[in-house]
């Protein structure tokens, strides 16, 4: 018995199934009952308060629309179930076994505004809906914040928008500004994966394809492991963020990334609805370390929509309903499944119910701007979000969040005034004004010559100020550079194409003292390794060209040879 065996269902993965049934009487409608969960009570009483009204709408939609279903089912009003904040396993099978099954329920709505950042909480609801699906109950859920794949072997259907349909928002916004390079930044969190391969998939699926210059994965919200991370971002050519991470942990991000300079005026942040969050939360405010002109993705969480979502998922309820009766001669009995938390098979119609749920098509009308209806992976085919812009309220004295458009699957992205970075009214370039290199170099005379600078440290005229590591320092040692000045023929260049083209530059020499040659495993050393593992951007030295080093880097036309 799962209720009193919690311990095993737990680890061993023991779960619920249905007991046979009594046949009912054949001439009277069967009795079917939708169940509604959700995961706090205020929730609950609200949805209490009003599943009255939205049961009368859908029974009077399923009449205009002549379902036939009543022939055979008589719909009973939907009942809703609280889980009290406590996602607990214990909890969740005593719900289960002691509330819900004995109601006879035969399909469930989940619904939650929480964002199951914490991997306890993400565990906890997939452990339900494991239960539900080895029970053959199917699933209907609603999770803004936590909408990413649904396994294949669960009987779960997607009614929120996901995480690829708010990736496709964001690259509506980066094609109408032409923002042609972007980088992600993500901390660890619920779906970040899910999010990395929805940029890359969308990426590849659109003709315009922004360029990803860095993905950085915040492991650790430590003030110091942040920025130290961030810090990857300093002096490259990003400009435009995608930010996918909660709310707790984007404070913390773009406090670090404030103080490296990386939210000021020329960056713009975009960031995914798990970083608004909430916005019927008690005390809801947008955090002080959030910049002035940052954009978000925003799914409408309010108690209207809600009382909405209830709505769609009964008018799904009862379109499946109407569809298995009509392509089957299943009898009505057999839609009532009496479950148990004790006997051994699953409900042997709750496949087949789960299936015509997934084709069903719900027509628009009512609330409904789209029809309702899901791609074959359980999730929903028309999605729509808000466009939001955090500006600053003087009669509030407050940051706040403002809708300047929106975006769906339909028509695409509609978008109004905006508060850009800084306050501006016009949106920031998305490149810098003035590229910034990293050149790896390595002293060859007359190429590149390296000397100090004169006493006052500075360098003389057609030289270039750059690093190198000091005389027996070896890696695992101090991490410490010796300020030098760099000349010759190849600094010659650098310095007339800096000026001519417009770009600033960091000269480093190559640590490990190498030209570079292929190492034992086929791992490259010195310069070619630089290159190869994006620290550098291009080196700049007497490197000779080889048939090996050319099929891994690209050189430049040769413009100084010599008999060696």
């Amino acid at each position: 018995m799962l209720w009193r065996s919690t311990s095993v269902v737990i680890f061993a993965g023991a779960c619920c199934a249905i007991a046979s049934s009594n046949a009912e009487d054949a001439t009277l409608p069967t009795e079917v009952r939708f169940g509604i969960v959700v995961t706090n009570p205020k929730q609950a009483m609200l949805l209490n308060r009003e599943s009255r009204r939205v049961f009368r709408d859908a029974m009077e939609s399923f009449s205009r629309s002549r379902l036939k279903f009543k022939d055979k089912l008589r719909i009973m009003e939907p009942f809703v179930v609280s889980l009290d904040g406590n996602l607990s396993p214990s909890n969740i099978l005593t719900i289960l076994c002691k509330r819900l099954l004995p109601k006879r329920v035969n399909a469930l709505l989940f619904v939650t505004f929480d964002d199951e950042s914490k991997t306890d909480e993400a565990n906890a609801v997939q452990y339900l809906f494991q239960l539900l699906s080895f029970l053959r109950l199917p699933v209907i859920t609603w999770r803004p914040q936590n909408s990413g794949r649904i396994p294949d072997d669960m009987l779960v259907l997607q009614m929120s928008s996901t995480i690829a349909h708010q990736t496709a928002a964001v690259f509506s916004i980066l094609k109408r500004y032409n923002y042609s390079q972007i980088s992600v930044v993500v901390s660890k969190t619920s779906g970040e994966e899910v999010f990395l391969d929805s940029i890359r998939q969308e990426r590849d699926r659109e003709s315009f394809k922004p360029k990803i210059l860095s993905v950085i994965k915040i492991d650790s919200l430590l003030p110091l492991n942040v920025k130290k991370q961030l810090k990857a971002l300093e002096g490259t050519s990003t400009r435009v963020l995608v930010l996918y991470a909660s709310k707790t942990a984007a404070t913390a991000i773009l406090e670090s990334a404030s103080e490296l300079g990386l939210t000021g005026p020329d960056y713009l942040w975009i960031g995914m609805q798990k970083v608004i969050g909430d916005m019927t939360e008690k005390n809801w405010h947008p955090p002080e370390e959030y910049p002035i002109g940052m954009l978000g993705v925003d799914l409408e969480m309010t108690e209207n929509s809600l009382v909405k979502t209830v709505g769609n998922g009964m008018r799904i309820y009862g379109y499946a309903l109407d569809s298995l009766i009509k392509e089957t001669n299943f009898s009505g009995n057999q839609f009532s499944p009496n479950v148990s938390c004790e006997a051994d098979d699953p409900w042997e119609l709750g496949r087949d119910f789960f299936k015509a749920m997934r084709r069903v098509v719900v027509p628009a009308g009512g609330s409904n701007k789209q029809k309702i209806e899901f791609l074959p992976d359980g999730t929903v085919k028309f999605a729509e979000f808000n466009i939001t812009n955090l500006s600053y309220d003087n009669k509030k004295r407050s940051r706040v969040w403002s809708t300047v458009g929106s975006w769906n699957t339909e028509s695409g992205l509609q978008l109004r005034d905006i508060v850009w970075p800084g306050g501006q009214a016009v949106p920031p370039r998305g490149k810098p004004e003035r590229y910034h290199l990293n050149i790896v170099t390595l002293q060859e005379d007359p190429y590149v010559i390296m000397k100090k600078p004169d006493l006052t440290g500075h360098c003389e005229s057609r030289s270039a100020k750059c690093r190198a590591r000091p005389t027996n320092w070896t890696t695992g040692s101090p991490d410490v550079w010796e300020s030098l000045c760099c000349t010759g023929l190849c600094i010659d260049l650098l310095v007339r194409l800096s000026s001519d083209i417009g770009f600033s530059y960091d000269l480093y020499q190559v640590e490990d003292g190498k030209w570079g040659g292929r190492m034992e495993g086929g791992q490259w050393n010195g310069l070619i390794a630089d290159l190869l593992n994006k620290k550098a951007h291009l080196a700049l030295t007497s490197l000779k060209v080889t048939k090996e080093r050319q099929r891994t880097i690209a050189f430049s036309a040769v413009f100084l040879g010599s008999s060696n």
